[in-house]
């Protein structure tokens, strides 16, 4: 999903490129672009990056705090994160998913040159979180699988998340 949120910037950055170009050049800007870019293009752009990023710990955090905790409370830290806001992401999934099948059958769009349907956002929306909520799950059952074991190593950790950790404790 992280390539296709990459691929998703690229299209974003072709098409103001092109249309910047139309407009001063040609006098002919895109009429559809500014939809297709804020309605569809940039919540795939955002919502498919959100797993990728909590899995690689580049999401925000207080890094003032926590990269000053031993390694044992930033994965307590992290345990915590996953067992509050797991139920709230799958809750977000459900509410996105209801969203955009009541908007499929409604048959919403949003009028311009081109009529977008409104589902797909939703259903964007619900796709991300759906990502999301199966990593904070498999986050948190690795964190408890490695506090069960009383090891610091946990499985399926990715090794930029885990050096950061190291990198905390041996700066301290």
């Amino acid at each position: 999903m992280l390539q296709l949120a990459g691929i998703t910037t690229l299209v974003i950055m072709l098409i103001v490129g092109a249309d910047v170009g139309m407009r001063y050049v040609l006098n002919a800007p895109f009429s559809w672009s500014y939809d297709l870019i804020g309605i569809y293009l940039v919540p795939i752009s955002f919502f498919f990056a959100l797993s990728a990023t909590f899995r690689q710990n580049h999401h925000i955090s207080v890094d003032i705090l926590y990269l000053r905790f031993p390694q044992f409370l930033q994965k307590l830290a992290r345990l915590g994160v996953a067992l509050i806001f797991g139920p709230f992401a799958f809750w977000i999934v459900l509410l996105a998913v209801e969203d955009s099948r009541e908007r499929y059958l409604a048959g919403n769009a949003i009028s311009g040159t081109i009529l977008w349907p409104t589902w797909i956002p939703a259903a964007i929306v619900a796709v991300g979180f759906s990502a999301l909520t199966l990593r904070l799950l498999l986050d948190g059952a690795a964190l408890i699988v490695a506090f069960v074991r009383g090891t610091t190593e946990v499985v399926g950790e990715s090794p930029a998340r885990a050096s950061a950790s190291v990198k905390a404790e041996d700066e301290l």
